[in-house]
């Protein structure tokens, strides 16, 4: 699919390689001094990829930036070198830096490679308090994907509320809790979002009940070094604890006086039981139930059991509803509001539906923040639940008439949306899931357009050689602000160039007119027909699970390992191969189209077979494994229909993927066959089985 690298390049990374061997520096010169352009751009992102920020390094990279000039990447090469300088900066420097970045930014107006030298050079700013430059340049970044620049933008607007209010202390102070939000999200602080702490712990703006929060925050997604950090500002023993509570929560608790003495040992004994409650749902509810924790605020029990409650539906037990319940009751009687968090709220309505109790899933959704409330799956299941309200017995039929109107409008949100929880909204309504109408393919101007657009000149440099990631940043930096001919003439373009992952991802973007064959590309079509006939599988299926899993990325390789189209991995190919007898089959084989195809499709055909021709419970066993798909739905109660099984999937991943994944297979079967579909009818009902064993991997 890629261009294949050439051989120059691997001369290039033989190069680098070297270098970091430990070459001579007078070696080293000679070898860049052989690069051409291609390999110089490879030998400077290796440098800056690598993290290497000498003033060696440096050098080099200005070296490796005059070589490559006249390369459609040059000014990413410039980008690096610069942003090399700024890592260990003499301060009898930094004048001339900052000029020569000043100066560079105003000569690349615009370009994804100037926004990304802002970035860097904003977090150096931030990082020595250079507030005035800060400033002026935060108001010219775009990219706005850093977090700590938020925290370092908010400590400065902090900083200088601070000082007009040491005049005037009517002051208003605008920064506090815009700067709670920050501190309170799941995740551990990095030096700006720690700085700020530092100056609210200080002026006495983030308050111990704030850190006391934070810290329930941070235990609930296992960030135990960064809930240390923060039980610093409170005092030594809490911060022993929380070390004891870290190790072994349950000794920590039971050997606990049988008293509360003070505030401190509240949010200890809630921070242990959130702590066995991640492991073990059901100890800390019999915990939960004790002497000790009747102790506890009616706050703080809510919050207990709604930690309870997560876990335990996460492990899909039917008591986690209970708990849920039980957490709200906790909550009606506190004397202070309680505010659950989004996991809690989401994870309670899918609770609810697993045990098809719909009364209790309008509840949990309604009681969700109004973001939550508006993402698709929430939408469409209110509206489910509006619609099964009307058949509660002794309804009135004012009541009935007025649920189906509250339904229909949830529905009629999505209708217009290709996507899963789209097309459920279709089937509610009684529309026809159908392919839109093809839009008029681009004209020669929009292709010689989109062909000269510099953005993409750049991004398919970047895919030339081998450096997809950058390639895919670039490419959805030149989208940005394009209308539908312009999505449409970006993606043809991409589809000439045979990179069709940047395809679907324009063609995916337009918004009015629309060409599913761009969205949903077929390529290698005998191959997949010859294996699809051969095992007796939906072509549909398969391409869908092929666009979810690479893009149809020949090279793509996860984080994890799987490889190829069908992104399989290793030892998995290998089994596979072994069954099928292929004597020469070596792990290399994988990058070959038609080998990841064969085994792919093999893989996925054992997985069917195994889970009774179900194509929700095999592309769920093809995400996350065939042992945990037989395990949740041995979990089950009693059937299900296919959506509910599928949004109450325990991995995020997992879940995400076999919605993608049906709802592709529902637009490949209307693309090719011209006719209606049904996504209900593909997600089936999915009735309780024993999880039984199984040899497959």
């Amino acid at each position: 699919m890629y261009p294949t690298v050439s051989s120059r390049i691997f001369l290039s990374w033989y190069c680098c390689l070297a270098l970091a061997a430990g070459m001579a520096d007078a070696t080293a010169r000679t070898a860049a001094a052989v690069l051409n352009e291609d390999e110089a751009v490879l030998h400077a992102h290796q440098l800056f990829a690598a993290n290497a920020r000498s003033s060696a390094d440096a050098k080099r990279l200005q070296e490796l930036a005059q070589q490559s000039r006249q390369h459609p990447l040059r000014e990413y090469v410039e980008y690096w070198a610069l942003s090399t300088r700024l890592t260990n900066l003499p301060d009898d420097e930094r004048a001339a830096l900052y000029r020569d970045i000043d100066t560079w930014l105003q000569q690349h107006p615009g370009s994804l490679a100037a926004d990304l030298l802002r970035r860097d050079w904003l977090l150096k700013l931030g990082e020595t308090g250079e507030w005035g430059t800060f400033d002026a340049q935060r108001t010219l970044w775009v990219l706005n994907d850093e977090r700590e620049m938020t925290c370092y933008t908010l400590l400065s607007g902090y900083l200088k509320e601070k000082e007009r209010r040491d005049n005037n202390p009517q002051e208003a102070d605008t920064v506090t809790e815009p700067a709670r939000a920050q501190l309170l999200a799941r995740r551990a602080l990095g030096p700006g979002c720690t700085a700020l702490t530092d100056a609210l712990v200080n002026d006495g703006r983030f308050k111990r009940d704030d850190l006391w929060q934070r810290l329930r925050v941070l235990v609930e997604a296992n960030y135990f070094s960064a809930a240390k950090r923060t039980a610093e500002y409170l005092s030594e023993p809490a911060l022993l604890a929380l070390e004891q509570i870290g190790k072994n929560a349950a000794r920590w608790l039971n050997q606990h006086p049988s008293t509360l003495r003070d505030a401190t040992d509240h949010e200890l004994l809630v921070l242990a039981l959130i702590r066995i409650a991640a492991s073990n749902p059901d100890g800390a509810a019999t915990q939960a139930e004790g002497a000790l924790v009747k102790q506890l605020t009616a706050a703080e029990q809510a919050h207990v059991w709604g930690q309870i409650a997560v876990s335990g539906a996460r492990e899909l037990k039917p008591a986690a509803l209970s708990w849920f319940i039980k957490a709200h009751q906790f909550a009606a009687q506190s004397e202070v509001p309680v505010v659950f968090s989004e996991a809690v709220c989401e994870w309670h309505a899918r609770a609810a539906l697993r045990a098809q109790d719909w009364k209790e899933v309008r509840l949990a959704i309604e009681r969700m923040p109004q973001a939550l409330q508006r993402e698709q799956a929430w939408i469409y299941w209110l509206g489910r639940a509006y619609q099964a309200h009307r058949q509660t017995p002794g309804i009135t039929a004012q009541m009935a008439t007025q649920m189906a109107e509250k339904a229909r409008a949830q529905f009629m949100q999505l209708a217009l949306q290709y996507t899963f929880y789209g097309k459920l909204a279709q089937e509610e309504l009684g529309l026809q899931i159908v392919t839109p109408p093809r839009a008029a393919p681009p004209a020669e101007e929009e292709m010689q357009a989109a062909a000269s657009n510099p953005h993409f000149q750049r991004a398919l440099a970047f895919y030339q050689l081998g450096l997809i990631l950058e390639g895919k940043r670039e490419w959805n930096w030149g989208l940005r602000g394009m209308n539908d001919r312009q999505l449409l003439a970006a993606a043809e373009l991409a589809r000439r160039k045979d990179i069709l992952d940047r395809s679907i991802n324009a063609a995916d973007r337009t918004r009015l007119e629309h060409d599913f064959a761009l969205r949903f590309p077929s390529p290698h079509q005998a191959l997949m027909q010859e294996q699809a006939t051969r095992l007796n599988l939906d072509s549909a299926m398969i391409y869908g699970l092929i666009r979810q899993e690479s893009r149809f990325a020949q090279l793509a390789q996860s984080s994890a390992g799987a490889h190829g189209l069908m992104q399989i991995m290793p030892r998995t190919a290998h089994w596979v191969a072994q069954k099928l007898g292929l004597k020469n089959y070596r792990r290399g084989d994988l990058k070959e189209i038609d080998t990841n195809i064969l085994l792919g499709t093999h893989y996925f055909k054992m997985v069917l077979d195994d889970l009774d021709q179900s194509a929700l419970l095999a592309s769920a066993a093809y995400n996350a494994g065939p042992h945990r798909s037989r395990s949740w739905r041995a979990s089950l109660s009693g059937p299900v229909e296919g959506a509910i099984f599928a949004e109450t999937i325990p991995f995020t991943e997992t879940r995400d993927y076999v919605k993608q994944v049906i709802s592709n297979a529902v637009d490949y079967a209307a693309l090719w066959e011209g006719k209606p579909q049904s996504i209900k009818a593909r997600l089936g009902v999915i009735a309780p089985k024993d999880a039984g064993n199984t040899d497959l991997p």
